[in-house]
């Protein structure tokens, strides 16, 4: 799901919906996406089995065609914008972590008014792109947050592929691929090779492992990829870095 993709037809209503504490209700095939935001209060969604809390640190978006309950734990006010889009937006209910949610209360409230006084289109879909834009950038701060601490943690294991981080991440493969490179500026394949290579000048320089158990630890398989990967890296075999780099004990 990219936000700053999204082609927006239509504008249904812009709303705040004042939801009383112990209040439950059941929505049936949604006839519009939604975006909530929360001012003051608590809703627990449940869609599918699944629970998602809605609260003033998350924005959330609501899938058109599905049908889940609601359950007031918090008195509040929630800010509600319907809309339509030419390309699917979600097909459940997703909850965006936000850094500064007053930037969003204000482009709603300025969008809420012009909504009243039956404002140009134009104007209201640019107040509105102007919203998804700041939700994509705070999104984007949180959203490779999974995969990352997926590398960290196992980056030695062969099965650490785009597909899985992305699934680490709750989205698509390409959409992740396009992120992550635009936020590390490098591909998540190269960023896993280096810090593989950097684990290894770590081991290489503590002295205690032999030349294959580094490239297993590492992930690399085996020593010949390993060598020649960490050569192309470095401008050094492993054993010259050994050499080069040794861990002096005090």
């Amino acid at each position: 799901m990219d936000l700053q993709q999204l082609t927006v037809t239509e504008l249904l209503g812009v709303i705040t919906v004042y939801s009383p504490k112990g209040k439950q209700t059941t929505i049936k095939n949604r006839p519009s996406y939604g975006l909530s935001l929360c001012r003051e209060g608590q809703i627990i969604y449940t869609h599918n089995g699944q629970d998602y809390v809605s609260d003033k640190d998350h924005a959330v978006l609501l899938p058109m065609g599905e049908s889940y309950t609601l359950r007031r734990t918090e008195t509040g006010y929630f800010p509600v914008i319907n809309f339509l889009t030419q390309q699917p937006v979600c097909d459940r209910i997703t909850l965006i972590e936000l850094r500064n949610r007053e930037i969003l209360l204000t482009q709603y409230e300025e969008l809420k008014k012009l909504f009243m006084h039956r404002g140009s289109r134009a104007k209201l879909l640019s107040i509105f792109y102007e919203m998804l834009y700041e939700i994509a950038i705070q999104a984007e701060a949180d959203e490779l947050q999974g995969a990352l601490q997926a590398i960290y943690e196992n980056y030695h294991l062969p099965t650490l592929t785009n597909a899985c981080l992305a699934a680490e991440c709750a989205i698509s493969e390409v959409y992740f691929r396009k992120l992550f490179k635009q936020r590390m500026g490098i591909s998540p394949r190269q960023f896993i090779i280096d810090l593989r290579i950097q684990k290894a000048k770590q081991l290489l320089s503590e002295g205690s492992l032999k030349i294959w158990a580094i490239a297993e630890a590492c992930g690399f398989g085996d020593s010949y990829h390993f060598c020649k990967s960490f050569k192309q890296h470095t401008g050094m075999t492993p054993q010259e870095y050994r050499k080069s780099n040794p861990i002096l004990a005090l």
